[in-house]
């Protein structure tokens, strides 16, 4: 399930989908890159990375894939479940591109990654068995009837060029004789008009050629005229014209006839391109913007390392700069980072990037990952960000909050990733945050991993005292006084609304008396959460690393009893080799 139905606007990645469409060659690989079906079946998403990372590495390292030739073939395939109706020159001549285009796939793929995800992906389509050789035979290099596809047709096209070769001889003789005689001028040319050759004349001349004026100049100063002898040539060749497209027309029908039979193996190559447009548009985006594989892991948990948001990317890079990568881990331990910190400091961007990331990798895309990342599978992606107030339901910004936070926590399980951006914000303080609070509380409750951005000063301690909740800040030059863009898991963070108030020029008095208002506890109150939430994270890194120790003894007390197993089948090997052995010196002693 995906919530609110605008998900992928909110995240931002509409206009990833549209930068990949924008790669695709065929309408229907378009048409699914832009409706991208978000899976739940880990399966599909393993065999669809796999695919994707090794096209990536292809097109990186080799790039020996065509670069066209990829088509659905839905025209010639309609065409050949037709009875009696004949496929186009330009059907037949697409369909021999898309299968020496697959034919090229398929060679490609055995030379560079032979037993590949891709090549097993090929090899589960019918190769449609002498379709190229028919087409060979019929269609040449432009893509038109051969000559040699029928005796009749070689016959009528060599009658064709005969009456045109004569027609051709015939209009240079006349000219050639007027410009002799001096009634037409040197620089004469046949013309051609609406596909018919006419001699230009002045109109002066008119009666030294026996032929029909078939026009005339706009200033009528020039005729032009059709020679009697060359519309005899004319109408013959208009005759040979007639036959010939009877003719291709009789071909058309006889190759399409041939091919019926091979309708679904063609079906198939136009379903297989179709999908490696798809995979190849995919591929060519991730080598742009640096997607890459992360490893499919069981369960709930998320690892994201060097994570960033493509289109954070793109902008930046076009201004020449480099956004700061995102670390971010999601698990059982701590399923919920509550991230907090100044405005404008990242932390919208840090939950935009880790939905993207998610939602990318589960819609079939390589997500702007390191490679040793850790992704579960997510069955609902569940998101409140920006201001979503309707007019058309006279929803405030709030109530509109409210209404995603009831959807939210109506479908939230623990195989939901819960995405939100300023808990509780957009109403009075108090009541807002003692909401807020509840709602993350509920939200604990039920087990989803998931991100909340805030300012709220009890939601920060709500995280610090409770379990499978931790605090998260996006680091802050407080001396430079600019946001840095990282984030540091464990430690909530500050608003800096006094230093960020003093640098912008607030009168030093309005920023002392805000000061005494807030009072000392304020300030003890944040050191003493940043002090809470360090010993929170030493304590859970401890007991990973416990954990982790536990799992280490236990694979070397199972290696140990293995080893003690084998050692004591040695044992027994030998005594028994040395029983047999004995036996058989006494035997011989016997003799």
């Amino acid at each position: 399930m995906i919530f609110p139905k605008d998900f992928p606007a909110r995240i931002g990645f509409a206009r990833v989908a549209k930068a990949v469409e924008e790669m695709a060659t065929t309408p229907t690989g378009r048409e699914l890159i832009r409706h991208a079906r978000f899976s739940t079946d880990r399966g599909y998403i393993q065999t669809n990375l796999n695919r994707l990372d090794e096209l990536k590495g292809i097109l990186m390292l080799h790039g020996g894939i065509p670069d066209s030739g990829y088509s659905d073939l839905e025209e010639i395939v309609a065409v050949l479940g037709t009875e009696d109706l004949a496929a186009s020159e330009a059907q037949l001549a697409e369909l021999r591109r898309a299968l020496q285009t697959v034919r090229a796939l398929i060679r490609a793929f055995r030379d560079i990654a032979p037993g590949g995800h891709l090549l097993r992906l090929c090899a589960g389509y019918e190769w449609p068995e002498g379709v190229l050789p028919i087409l060979k035979r019929v269609l040449g290099d432009d893509g038109l009837i051969r000559d040699e596809a029928s005796e009749e047709l070689y016959r009528i096209r060599r009658e064709l060029r005969k009456r045109d070769g004569k027609v051709s001889s015939l209009m240079n003789s006349i000219l050639a004789e007027g410009q002799r005689e001096g009634y037409l001028p040197a620089d004469a040319r046949v013309a051609v008009r609406d596909g018919q050759a006419l001699i230009p004349i002045p109109a002066g001349a008119k009666g030294k050629i026996a032929a029909v004026v078939q026009g005339h100049s706009r200033g009528g100063q020039t005729l032009f005229v059709a020679p009697y002898a060359v519309l005899e040539l004319q109408a013959e060749i208009r005759g040979l014209r007639e036959e010939e497209s009877a003719e291709v027309a009789r071909i058309l029908l006889e190759v399409t006839n041939a091919l019926r039979e091979e309708r679904e193996p063609i079906r198939g190559c136009g379903e297989l391109l179709v999908e490696m447009d798809v995979l190849r548009a995919k591929a060519k985006y991730a080598v742009r913007v640096g997607g890459g594989k992360p490893i499919l892991v069981e369960g709930q948990r998320l690892y994201l390392r060097g994570a960033k948001h493509p289109r954070l990317l793109e902008k930046m890079k076009a201004e020449g700069l480099e956004p700061v990568p995102l670390d971010i881990r999601l698990d059982k331990a701590q399923r919920i980072l509550v991230i907090s910190g100044p405005n404008a400091g990242g932390k919208s961007v840090c939950l935009k990037t880790v939905g993207t990331a998610v939602y990318m990798l589960q819609c079939g895309f390589l997500p702007l990952v390191k490679e040793n990342s850790e992704m579960g599978v997510f069955d609902s992606l569940l998101l409140d960000i920006g201001d979503a107030q309707s007019m058309e339901d006279e929803l405030s910004t709030y109530s509109s909050h409210l209404m995603a936070m009831r959807e939210i926590l109506r479908h939230a399980s623990p195989k939901s990733l819960v995405l939100i951006d300023e808990l509780g914000s957009g109403t009075e303080p108090v009541a807002g945050g003692a909401i807020a609070e509840s709602v993350l509380t509920e939200l604990g409750d039920k087990g989803p991993l998931g991100v909340v951005t805030t300012h709220y000063g009890n939601l920060k301690q709500l995280a610090t005292r409770t379990e499978g909740l931790h605090n998260g800040s996006m680091a802050y030059d407080v001396e430079g006084m600019r946001p840095l863009y990282r984030l540091e898991m464990g430690v909530p963070g500050s608003s800096f609304a006094f230093e960020i108030a003093e640098r912008m020029g607030l009168p030093e008095g309005v920023i002392a008396r805000a000061a005494e208002i807030a009072g000392t506890e304020y300030i003890s109150l944040e050191e003493q959460l940043r002090a809470a939430s360090a010993d929170k994270l030493a304590w859970e890194q401890k007991r990973r690393e416990i954990e982790e120790a536990s799992r280490s003894v236990e694979h070397l007390r199972t290696q140990l009893m293995e080893a003690t197993g084998d050692l004591s089948a040695q044992r027994r090997a030998i005594m028994s080799e040395a029983r047999s052995e004995a036996k058989r010196i006494i035997k011989e002693a016997n003799r």
